[in-house]
């Protein structure tokens, strides 16, 4: 129940055009395209709230295609994002720098 409640919600940030697909037991990959990484960003702080709201946590990782089309490479990216956003304490957007 509870992640249909978050499918919910956080379809109802996306445009018609984004992708959203279960990834995991309780991890989601959003597919948003033609965005740069800063307006995809603002669209996972809208999430965030909205599911911070319903009193659950949410790590969000932000990762764009600028460098790269390699899409294992940008799940990799987009992972490593999420978890910086874990352990920074949850309930935050990280969005995944090249270093």
């Amino acid at each position: 129940i509870a992640l249909k409640e978050i499918a919910d919600d956080i379809r109802n940030e996306l445009r018609p055009v984004d992708i959203l697909c279960r990834y995991g037991g309780d991890e989601f990959m959003i597919i948003i395209p033609n965005m740069f990484a800063e307006k995809a960003f603002d669209v996972g702080k809208r999430i965030n709230t909205c599911i911070v709201n319903d009193k659950l946590t949410v790590s969000i990782g932000v990762v764009d295609n600028e460098n790269t089309s390699d899409v294992n490479e940008l799940i990799e990216k987009a992972d490593k994002a999420m978890y910086l956003a874990k352990i920074q304490g949850k309930n935050q957007v990280v969005q995944f720098k090249n270093s």
